[in-house]
């Protein structure tokens, strides 16, 4: 019984090794321990894949980050530029700004119609006698004055519409507001040197006051005020020399 059982385990072991031999030669080497590592091999190559499109992924964001960066370097330069040009467009404009107000308040001077005082010299003669003996100054218009007159005085005064030639124009006792202005023309005589006061008056008030002086003694001046409704009714105007005596009062009328 043993005998049978010895015999059929070596039957069985030959048997596996007939198998094993079979399968060997069969199959090759390919079947060994590196025909296991080629699966692992190739499970590497797999996961080296992936590593190398991250790799071009991240060239590519490189790249279009370095484009954004030169973009916006050039957008700056653009920024700058224009900054540069709106400072110096804002220079200029404030220059031009302030030869404006310039021009405007040489204009507003010009326009103040009650300080307004045109003025024109006049070159005397020597020579001329007067029929009362004493000696007298001729002037350029042909008016003759005493010399030794100790204080000014108005030779002749006008209430008018415009002054022409330094002469009055359109001499009025009433004026109308349409006019927009009306002006008090005077001849001054003996005042060289001194200064008169033209004081406009409406319905007992003061509306304006121009100073006005004298360069000789034979001295044509004036000047104007801009109408206004509120200066309809009764007008006057008074020529006050340097010791506040009246020297003459015109009255006139301002209509609608």
């Amino acid at each position: 019984m043993i005998k049978k059982s010895m015999l059929i385990a070596v039957a069985v072991a030959f048997l596996a090794g007939v198998i094993v031999s079979a399968v060997y030669f069969y199959f090759g080497p390919s079947t060994g321990p590196s025909a296991i590592r080629q699966p692992l091999g190739g499970d590497i190559g797999t996961k080296q894949a992936p590593e190398s499109k991250a790799q071009e992924e991240i060239a590519r964001l490189k790249a279009t980050l370095e484009e954004t960066e030169a973009q916006l370097a050039k957008k700056t330069a653009s920024v700058e530029d224009l900054q540069t040009k709106m400072e110096a467009l804002r220079q200029e404009i404030a220059s031009n700004k302030t030869r404006k107000e310039t021009v405007v308040a040489a204009a507003d001077r010009r326009r103040q119609g009650v300080r307004e005082s045109r003025r024109e010299a006049e070159t005397p003669a020597e020579g001329l006698a007067h029929p009362s003996g004493r000696a007298m100054r001729t002037v350029a218009t042909g008016e003759s004055v005493p010399a030794e007159a100790d204080r000014a005085m108005i030779n002749r005064s006008a209430i008018a519409l415009e002054v022409k030639d330094r002469e009055p124009v359109g001499i009025c006792e009433r004026v109308s507001i349409d006019q927009q202005r009306v002006y008090c023309w005077m001849q001054v005589l003996n005042g060289q040197g001194g200064e008169l006061t033209v004081r406009w008056m409406s319905k007992g008030q003061k509306i304006g006051e121009a100073h006005l002086p004298v360069g000789s003694n034979s001295w044509r001046t004036w000047s104007y005020i801009t109408l206004s409704p509120r200066m309809i009714g009764p007008a006057q105007v008074q020529i006050i020399d340097e010791n506040a005596r009246v020297l003459k009062t015109l009255s006139f009328e301002i209509i609608a």
